[in-house]
C-alpha cells in the first residue's frame, strides 16, 4: 500500500493535474504543435487513466523520438505526475528538475519553478528554494500558478510587510476570479469556491494586521498605495491612534482612509469608526468624572422602560454564584417582581418562601428561588408593552454554551440587547457569535480586548488598569508620595497586577525601589519580607554587625521606655562595617500588596515583626472585606485600596440600590450584582430615550459618558471598553471608610 502523499507532494499532484489540458492544442507561447508529434503525443496518453505504466512507457519513447520538441517539457512533467501518483516522489522531483534543465525556454518551466520551489521549502532547503522563486517569469504564469506563486512567496515571507504585500496579491487573484465567473449559472461552483477563498484571505489579512508594529502598518500603507487592503490598514491605524487617545489623529486619518477602494468588510468597519469617532459624542473623551459631576447630568426616570433584554450568566456549575449575583442585580435593576400584568404563575408578587410561584424546574439546586432561576416564566409570557421582560439563558460558564445561548436569543426578534457573561472565554464566545449576528452585547469581563474590532460588542466591568491608576494616582497627586515598594504572590494574577502597578508609577513619575514575590501557598512570608528591607543583600560582616545590634537591643529591654526608645534610634542611626545602613532599609513611602484578604491578615502582622513600619499600605479590591479589618486591627489600619462597588458609600446611586436588594433579597450586595445592576440600567436608559431597536441601543451606549451607577461612574470608550472610577476606601475606625 502507498504511503498518504505529503502536504507538498499534494501540493504538487494538484498542479500537475491540469497537464492533460495544459498540454493540449499547441506548444509554448502558442507555437503550433507538428502534427506528428501531436499525434505521437496523444497516443502516449491515451492509456490513461487506465493503464499508467503504459502510458509511462509510450512517453518516455516520446521522448526519445522527439527530445527538444514543443511537447518534450509537457511529456516530462507528465511522468513526473505519474511517477508521484505511483508513489516514487523522489522520481517526480527529479523529472521536475529535468523540465527546468532541459527545457528553461518551454512554456512549463515557470509553472515548475513554483512547484519545486514549495517542495524545497518544505524540506527545509530555503536557499534553493528562494533561488527558484527568483528565477519564476510570474507573466508566463496562468491564474492557477500564479496564486500558487504568491501564496509560495507569504509563507516563505520573514518580514511581515512582505507577507502582507504577497497576501495582497493573493487576493487580488481571488478577487479577479471572482470576477471572470460572472452570473453565468453554469460558473456558480467555482464562483462560490472562489469567494471562499477569497474570504479566507481577507481573515488571514486582518489577523496579519492585528499582530503588526505600528513601524510595519506605515511600511505596509506605503507598499501597497492605493490597492486592496491598503485601506484596511489605514483603518487599523485608526483603530490603535483611537484607542491610545489620539482622537484628532484618528479622525484626519479616518477622511483620507475614505478615500481608498474597500471591501464590503472595510466599509463595515469605516462606518464603525466614523460612527464612534464622531464629534459630538462625550464617549471619546478619555475620562471619568466624579459622582458630583457625574450626578450633575440629566439622567432620566427609568419607571417606564418597555422591552426585552437577554441574559448569559453561569447560573450552575462552579461560577455559579458569580452568576447569581449579577442576576440578582439585573433583576432589582428591571423591577420585573413588582410589575402588574405578569401572569398569575409567575407573578408580581413573591410568596412567603420568597419563591414567587416559579414552577418547580425553574428553581435552583440551591433553593434560592425566583431571585436566582429568574423569572423565565413570568418574562416569556409577558404581555407586550408591559414593562422590562427578561430572557436567561445559563452558559454554565462554557463558551459554547455561551456563544450558542447569543445565537437562540439574536434569533428573538424582540431581544435588543444582552447582558454577559461574566469569565474570559465566554465573554470572548459570546462576543464573537453577537457581532456577527448584529446584537449589542454587554459582557462583565475585565479583560479589556473583548470589544476589540468589534462594533456590537461592550464591556462593563471595571479594569485592573483602573484599580491600579486611581490607587497610585492618589497616591502620588494627593498623599505626594514617589517611592514605593511591591510584595506579590507569584501567580498569574499577582505578576499581572505587579505589572501594572509598576509601569502606572513609572508613568506617574514615581520609582519603584523595592520589590518581592512569595509562593501563593505560602502562610510564612520571612523570606520576601526580608528581601524587600534588603537582609538578602549582607555580607558576612554585616550580618555580624546584625547579630550584635540585636544583642544590644535585648540588653535594653530592661531599660526604661524613653531610654530605650532612645538606644534604638542610637543602634538604628549608625552605618554597618561597609559605611551602608543596615536593614531593614524601609526607603519607601508605600507598599502595595495584591493579595486576598485572608492572606493579607497573615502578611500584615509579619510586616510589623519585621520592622517595616511607617510605610503606607496600599491594596486591590480582594483586600475589601470586613474580615480584614475585624482580624488585621491595628496592622491594617490606615490602609487605602480601590474597588469597584463600595457598600457604605454615601453617593445616591450606590446607597439606593444597597437599600433595594437589602430589602428585596434580604442579602449584601457585591460588586458582581452592582455590575448586573448597572448594566441593566444602562440598556433601560436606551430605551427610555427612544432608542429601541439593536443599531439605536449600539450607538446609544457609546455616548455613555459620565454615568453615576452602583459600581461607580462609568464612561464608554471610543473602542467599546467602559473606563469607571473605582472607589477609594481606607481603614479608618475600625472599617472601610471612602477616602473622598
Amino acid at each position: 500500500m502507498l504511503d498518504r502523499p505529503s502536504g507538498s507532494i499534494v501540493f504538487l499532484i494538484g498542479g500537475l493535474l491540469c497537464l492533460v489540458v495544459a498540454c493540449a492544442g499547441t506548444g509554448p507561447f502558442g507555437e503550433r504543435v507538428p502534427a506528428e508529434q501531436r499525434r505521437a503525443y496523444d497516443a502516449a496518453l491515451q492509456p490513461l487513466p487506465a493503464d499508467p505504466a503504459a502510458a509511462q512507457s509510450r512517453l518516455e519513447a516520446f521522448l526519445t523520438t522527439f527530445p527538444g520538441g514543443p511537447l518534450s517539457d509537457d511529456a516530462t512533467e507528465e511522468l513526473a505526475r505519474l511517477a508521484l501518483l505511483q508513489g516514487r516522489p523522489q522520481e517526480a522531483f527529479d523529472r521536475l528538475r529535468e523540465v527546468i534543465q532541459r527545457y528553461p525556454k518551454g512554456n512549463r518551466v515557470d509553472s515548475v519553478r513554483v512547484r519545486l520551489a514549495r517542495w524545497e521549502w518544505d524540506q527545509g532547503r530555503a536557499v534553493e528554494a528562494v533561488e527558484l522563486v527568483e528565477a519564476v517569469r510570474v507573466r508566463k504564469l496562468d491564474s492557477t500558478d500564479r496564486r500558487a506563486f504568491y501564496r509560495l512567496l507569504a509563507k516563505m515571507s520573514s518580514d511581515p510587510v512582505d507577507e502582507l504585500i504577497n497576501l495582497a496579491s493573493l487576493r487580488k487573484e481571488w478577487a479577479d476570479e471572482v470576477s471572470r465567473s460572472g452570473d453565468d449559472p453554469t460558473s456558480e461552483p467555482a464562483r462560490s469556491q472562489a469567494e471562499s477563498r477569497l474570504r479566507l484571505v481577507d481573515v488571514e489579512i486582518d489577523d496579519l494586521l492585528l499582530a503588526m508594529t505600528w513601524e510595519q502598518l506605515t511600511r505596509s500603507s506605503e507598499a501597497l498605495g492605493r490597492q486592496i487592503p491598503a485601506g484596511r490598514v489605514e483603518l487599523t491605524m485608526v483603530w490603535r491612534e483611537m484607542v491610545g487617545g489620539q482622537l484628532e489623529q484618528a479622525r484626519t486619518r479616518l477622511l483620507d482612509a475614505e478615500k481608498y477602494p474597500m471591501t464590503s468588510g472595510g466599509q463595515e468597519r469605516l462606518a464603525n469608526l466614523k460612527l464612534r469617532l464622531q464629534d459630538d459624542s462625550h464617549a471619546v473623551a478619555d475620562f471619568v468624572p466624579d459622582f458630583e459631576e457625574a450626578l450633575a447630568g440629566d439622567w432620566p426616570d427609568l419607571a417606564n422602560a418597555e422591552g426585552t433584554l437577554g441574559v448569559v450568566l453561569p447560573l450552575s456549575g462552579r461560577y455559579a454564584p458569580f452568576g447569581q449575583a449579577v442576576l440578582r442585580g439585573i433583576l432589582l435593576a428591571s423591577d420585573v417582581f413588582h410589575q402588574e400584568g405578569l401572569p398569575g404563575e409567575a407573578g408580581a408578587e413573591l410568596t412567603e418562601d420568597g419563591t414567587g410561584g416559579l414552577p418547580e424546574p425553574l428553581m435552583p439546586a440551591e433553593g434560592e428561588g425566583a431571585l436566582l432561576a429568574a423569572v423565565e416564566a413570568s418574562v416569556q409570557e409577558a404581555e407586550p408593552g408591559k414593562g422590562v421582560r427578561l430572557l436567561v439563558r445559563d452558559s454554565a460558564g462554557d463558551p459554547d454554551r455561551a456563544a450558542a445561548a447569543v445565537r437562540e436569543l439574536a434569533a428573538d426578534e424582540r431581544v435588543v440587547a444582552v447582558i454577559g457573561p461574566i469569565f474570559s472565554a465566554e465573554s470572548e464566545a459570546a462576543a464573537n457569535q453577537a457581532e456577527l449576528l448584529g446584537m449589542p452585547l454587554l459582557a462583565l469581563s475585565n479583560r479589556i480586548s473583548i470589544p476589540n474590532e468589534k462594533k456590537w460588542v461592550f464591556r462593563l466591568r471595571l479594569t485592573p488598569e483602573d484599580e491600579v491608576g486611581a490607587l497610585v494616582e492618589h497616591a502620588v497627586e494627593d498623599m505626594d508620595f514617589s517611592r514605593f515598594a511591591i510584595l506579590y504572590p507569584t501567580n498569574r494574577y499577582g505578576r499581572g497586577m505587579r505589572t501594572r502597578y509598576w509601569d502606572t508609577v513609572r508613568e506617574r513619575g514615581g520609582q519603584v525601589v523595592a520589590v518581592a514575590g512569595y509562593d501563593p501557598a505560602s502562610t510564612d512570608f520571612n523570606d520576601s519580607i526580608r528581601k524587600l528591607v534588603g537582609y538578602d543583600l549582607l555580607t558576612p560582616n554585616e550580618q555580624v554587625a546584625l547579630e550584635e545590634r540585636a544583642k544590644a537591643m535585648r540588653r535594653g529591654r530592661r531599660l526604661e521606655p524613653e531610654e530605650a526608645g532612645l538606644l534604638r534610634e542610637i543602634l538604628y542611626s549608625q552605618l554597618g562595617p561597609e559605611s551602608r545602613p543596615l536593614p531593614p532599609l524601609v526607603d519607601f513611602d508605600a507598599l502595595f500588596i495584591p493579595d486576598s484578604h485572608d492572606k493579607i491578615q497573615l502578611i500584615a502582622p509579619q510586616l510589623a515583626f519585621h520592622e517595616v513600619d511607617g510605610v503606607q499600605l496600599l491594596g486591590s479590591s480582594q483586600w475589601n472585606d470586613p474580615e480584614l479589618v475585624k482580624i488585621g486591627r491595628g496592622h491594617v489600619r490606615g490602609a487605602i485600596i480601590s474597588t469597584g462597588f463600595d457598600v457604605n458609600s454615601e453617593a445616591i446611586p450606590v446607597n439606593q440600590f444597597v437599600s433595594d436588594y437589602r430589602e428585596t433579597f434580604a442579602l449584601e450586595p457585591d460588586e458582581f450584582s452592582s455590575d448586573g445592576y448597572d448594566a441593566t440600567r444602562l440598556v433601560l436608559t436606551q430605551w427610555v430615550a427612544g432608542r429601541t431597536s439593536r443599531t439605536q441601543v449600539r450607538d446609544g451606549l457609546l455616548l455613555v459618558y459620565g454615568y453615576p451607577g452602583a459600581s461607580g461612574v462609568t464612561t464608554i470608550g471610543p473602542d467599546g471598553n467602559a473606563r469607571k472610577r473605582p472607589f477609594l476606601l481606607q481603614v479608618k475606625r475600625g472599617r472601610f471608610r471612602a477616602v473622598d
